[in-house]
């Protein structure tokens, strides 16, 4: 039943995972020859398995993403009595350079919906801004009209004169009439420009925006609704049964994610399994 669950698991996250952000993650892995845990691939994955006397735990994928934690576990019950298990038994130390720790627990489930909801919202009001603004120019159309004008203007000009001129003692006049005459080619180019609209096709593009909005939001509620469905919820487990789920657990303080060490308090059995940063 363990197996199968972590199976199952492993395939879920790394749907998840794979479909649900493209941002690059930093891969945790668990540490070699620690006491009581046993490692084994499935499906790709580095599983840590903790066994102690009444319970066994899990941690099948463990991942960060700036200050988010995010790990798959599973726990079955190996006793004859019933056994809780609790998020809140559930925390994570950090440890910094000078190999101190802080400790760390996971998000509620409102926590989690509420961070997620409020990602939702700011992606969609970007979105329905830049398709509104888009939207501002359906059923638009602008016509440009040019119009040249040309011409000629004739001017005459008339006139008498009269010159008088001595010079060295040698003196002359000259008496007459002149006509002057000029013609001048004009031409003038004026541009207008006309814009019409189609009311009709902005109510189109309107209401197609408001339809993908709808589907945007039906979409965005059902991926909220397969990650509360996959976050851990307490659970009395009896002999033999089997709980999987993942914690989203909030890195309070940078500096400590040099290391991690996952402590799971399950029933009497304190499970702790130790993972560094995966290197390539």
């Amino acid at each position: 039943m363990l197996l199968k669950n972590i199976t199952v698991l492993v395939l879920f996250s790394f749907f998840l995972t794979f479909y649900g952000c493209v941002n690059p993650r930093q891969m945790l892995t668990p540490v070699e020859n620690q006491p009581n845990i046993g490692l084994k691939y499935i499906e790709g994955n580095r599983v840590a398995i903790s066994t102690l006397s009444n319970s066994t735990f899990a941690v099948l994928n463990i991942e960060r993403f700036q200050k988010d934690l995010t790990i798959e576990i599973v726990c079955s019950n190996n006793s004859e009595t019933d056994i809780d298990v609790k998020p809140s038994n559930i925390n994570v130390l950090g440890y910094n350079l000078d190999n101190i720790n802080m400790s760390f627990k996971p998000m509620s489930t409102k926590e989690v919906m509420k961070k997620i909801k409020l990602k939702q919202d700011i992606e969609n009001i970007v979105y329905q801004f830049d398709e509104s603004m888009k939207n501002t120019q359906a059923g638009e159309a602008t016509t440009t009209t040019d119009s040249k004008t040309t011409g000629t203007v004739k001017t005459t000009v008339t006139g008498n004169f009269s010159t008088n001129s001595n010079y060295y003692n040698t003196g002359y006049n000259t008496t007459g009439q002149f006509d002057a005459n000029a013609n001048s080619n004009l031409s003038s180019t004026t541009t207008s420009t006309s814009k019409t609209v189609d009311y009709g096709e902005k109510r189109k593009a309107e209401k197609a925006l408001q339809q993908e909005m709808e589907f945007r939001n039906n979409v965005q509620a059902q991926l909220r609704n397969n990650v509360k469905s996959g976050l851990l919820k307490a659970n009395t487990l009896t002999s033999g049964q089997s709980v999987a789920g993942r914690l989203i657990v909030k890195i309070t303080n940078i500096e400590y994610i040099e290391k991690f060490i996952v402590v799971a308090q399950i029933g009497q059995d304190k499970h702790m399994i130790n993972f560094i940063t995966l290197t390539e």
